[in-house]
C-alpha cells in the first residue's frame, strides 16, 4: 500500500542518490497531497523524483510564478509563502517580492481560501506518496494513468485531470507513437496487489498514513 515519505527528505536528497534512497526503480509514480486531508492532488511520474518534486517546490518557497488558473503550481504556492499569492483574501500579511513593484498579485486557491480554519498553520508542506514503481518510460506512463484514473472514478479532484480526462492524453504529445501505443488503464490481474483498490487509499479511517 502507498504510504507517505518525508517530502523534507526528498528535497535534502543529492540528485545522484534518488534511484538508491528513495526510487529503488527507474521511474516512479507520485501523488503531491494535501497535508490536512490527505488526499491526492496531482499525479506525475519522473525519472528522478528529487529532481521533478523540487521543481514543484520552487512555487511553494515563492522562487517561480505560479499559473493563474487552477493549477497544482497555484495550489502550492497558496499552501507555502510564495509572494505572488494576494494574501490579503486569507488575512495574512502581504511579503514582498525582492526586485519587484507593482506585479498583479495571482488570487489564491479557492478551496484553501474557503477553508482557512483547516489550513490555519500556513505555510504547510504537502505531503508526497510514492505510488508505483517502472522499469520504462512506457511502463510508467501506463502505471500513471492508471493511477490517475482511479483516483479520479473515486471522485479525487486531480490538478493535472480536465473534466473530460483530455490532459492525460495530451501529456503523451511529446513522446513517439510506440511508445504511448498501450499506455492506458487497463484492468488489474488478479495478483495485482491493487486489485482491490486499497492501494488508492494513502491513509486509513483515523488520518495516519498507511504503511
Amino acid at each position: 500500500m502507498a504510504s507517505f515519505i518525508d517530502p523534507r527528505r526528498v528535497l535534502s536528497t543529492p540528485l545522484t542518490e534518488a534511484m538508491v534512497c528513495l526510487q529503488r526503480a527507474p521511474f516512479v509514480v507520485y501523488a503531491i497531497c494535501d497535508p490536512v486531508t490527505n488526499l491526492p492532488v496531482y499525479v506525475g511520474q519522473t525519472q528522478n523524483i528529487v529532481s521533478r518534486f523540487g521543481s514543484h517546490m520552487r512555487c511553494w518557497t515563492g522562487d517561480q510564478r505560479p499559473q493563474r488558473h487552477p493549477s497544482i503550481s497555484r495550489w502550492l504556492a497558496t499552501l507555502g509563502s510564495s509572494p505572488f499569492i494576494d494574501r490579503s483574501t486569507l488575512s495574512m500579511p502581504q511579503p514582498k517580492v525582492p526586485g519587484r513593484r507593482g506585479h498583479k498579485l495571482i488570487q489564491p486557491d479557492p478551496w484553501i481560501a474557503s477553508h482557512l480554519h483547516l489550513y490555519s498553520g500556513l505555510p504547510l508542506m504537502p505531503k508526497l506518496a510514492i505510488l508505483d514503481r517502472a522499469e520504462t518510460r512506457q511502463d510508467v506512463m501506463a502505471r500513471e494513468t492508471d493511477w490517475i484514473y482511479r483516483f479520479a472514478d473515486r471522485g479525487d479532484k486531480l490538478f493535472n485531470l480536465g473534466p473530460h480526462k483530455t490532459r492525460v492524453r495530451q501529456a503523451w504529445k511529446g513522446f513517439a507513437r510506440h511508445e504511448i501505443r498501450d499506455v492506458k488503464p487497463k484492468p488489474p490481474q488478479a495478483d495485482d496487489p491493487r486489485a482491490d483498490g486499497t492501494c488508492c487509499d494513502l491513509a486509513d479511517g483515523d488520518g495516519q498514513t498507511s504503511a
